[in-house]
């Protein structure tokens, strides 16, 4: 029941406890300015966002987002929905040479919140065309 900025701050207190503490500190703390970007996805009409590179979208956005989009946080879902039905599938494009650390932060930080569920993550955009891929209820394509 949180208002979503509430919410991205308590996610993104959880996310710095995830990480290893060395030194007195934290190893990755989001910053206001992640925390902006990430309410700035989520309730924009736009479905592509860029930031500069260095900016911590594979560390840091990457995972907050699909831990919302997991989440139960009704103002989020109302946002990705755009108006429509509430969606199911997260598609998130990354470039070529960050396919393996994107997968490693979603197993990280995402698929244990419910490792009951059945979560897929393809490396592949082509595997979203295949017949074999189901996205919802019916088939894709």
């Amino acid at each position: 029941k949180l208002p979503l900025v509430d919410f991205i701050d308590v996610m993104a207190d959880n996310f710095t406890r995830y990480q290893q503490f060395i030194d007195g500190r934290y190893q990755i703390i989001p910053t206001q300015k992640q925390k902006d970007f990430l309410r700035k996805i989520i309730k924009a009409e736009e479905c592509f966002h860029f930031s500069a590179v260095g900016s911590g979208k594979t560390k840091v956005i990457l995972p907050l987002l699909c831990q919302i989009f997991l989440s139960n946080n009704e103002e989020a879902h109302h946002h990705f929905a755009c108006g429509g039905a509430n969606k199911q599938v997260l598609v998130v494009i990354v470039p070529e040479h960050l396919v393996n650390d994107a997968i490693t932060q979603v197993f990280r930080y995402c698929l244990n919140l419910n490792f009951e569920e059945d979560y897929r993550v393809y490396d592949d955009i082509f595997a979203l065309l295949h017949d074999h891929v189901y996205i919802r209820e019916g088939r894709s394509g």
